[in-house]
């Protein structure tokens, strides 16, 4: 969780744009995905270099993805490499679909698909929405007043409540912490 300085970091970019393509299989494969979404989140980049960065990044991660499909964090990656060049609302839930698949109860990711999610809610499929909810389950035993935020935000507080209406006293900590917000 430290920050690593853009320096390093565009250093190990280079030296790693070619390990999605390396002959041994492994988690290394996305490596240049993972560097390229870190340079991209905090590093200056000037316009066409950010955009270099990210169709290099996104390329490496769906190529590391053909080889080393079992990787949720990568599936989650390419979710969000396609949101930043505003792709497919359909891709984009089809790789958040499948990090969800893969690792549905990774504390790290569960707040992220809730959000992602939200921001495609009308492109939803019943079988999405089914997971989604076994998300926003997990979400509130992990804080509640994170989920809270997250639904607030995203305009999903509703349809959280109504996840949250087979116990009432979860619904009513619910609206308690949206009340916080306001």
């Amino acid at each position: 969780k430290e920050k690593i300085p853009p320096a390093s970091l565009l250093s190990v970019w280079e030296k790693s744009r070619s390990l999605d393509t390396a002959l041994l299989p492994g988690p290394h494969l996305h490596l240049p995905g993972m560097v390229g979404q870190q340079l991209l989140e905090g590093a200056a980049l000037s316009g066409e270099h950010r955009a270099e960065v990210l169709q290099a990044a996104e390329q490496a991660t769906r190529s590391a993805l053909l080889r080393e499909p079992a990787a949720p964090r990568a599936w989650a990656r390419l979710a969000w490499f396609q949101q930043l060049r505003q792709g497919s609302p359909y891709g984009i839930l089809d790789a958040v679909r499948m990090s969800a698949f893969l690792a549905p109860s990774d504390r790290g990711l569960v707040f992220w698909r809730l959000t992602t999610a939200g921001a495609y809610r009308p492109y939803w499929d019943a079988d999405f929405e089914t997971m989604m909810r076994r998300q926003v389950l997990l979400a509130w035993r992990i804080k509640p007043s994170r989920l809270a935020a997250v639904a607030k935000a995203t305009h999903l507080h509703e349809w959280v409540r109504s996840i949250l209406d087979a116990d009432p006293e979860a619904r009513t900590r619910f609206d308690q912490e949206l009340a916080k917000m306001l």
